[in-house]
C-alpha cells in the first residue's frame, strides 16, 4: 500500500514494512512502486494479525473502556 502521512496512516502502516509513506516529499511514483516490491507480505501478514484481529481490538478496547471507568471513579484525567 502507498499512502499519504495523513490522520491514521501512521498509526495503521508502517512505512517500508507494511506499505510505503508517501509522506510531503514528491517521490517519483516508479520508485514508490518499486518499494512496494521489496515488502514481505509474509511479515505484513504477521504484522496484521498481531494489531488488527478483531479479538486484539477488542482486547484494546475493553482496556481503553476500563482506563475510562478508573478515571471516571478516580475523577483524574485519562
Amino acid at each position: 500500500m502507498i499512502a499519504f502521512e495523513n490522520g491514521s496512516v501512521p498509526e495503521v502502516l508502517e512505512d517500508g514494512v507494511t506499505g510505503v509513506h508517501r509522506g510531503k516529499v514528491k517521490i517519483k511514483p516508479s520508485r514508490r512502486r518499486a518499494g512496494i516490491g521489496m515488502l514481505d507480505r509474509d511479515r505484513i501478514r504477521t504484522e496484521f494479525d498481531r494489531r488488527f484481529t478483531a479479538q486484539h481490538m477488542a482486547q484494546n478496547y475493553l482496556k481503553l473502556y476500563s482506563r475510562l471507568a478508573k478515571a471516571r471513579r478516580t475523577g483524574t484525567g485519562v
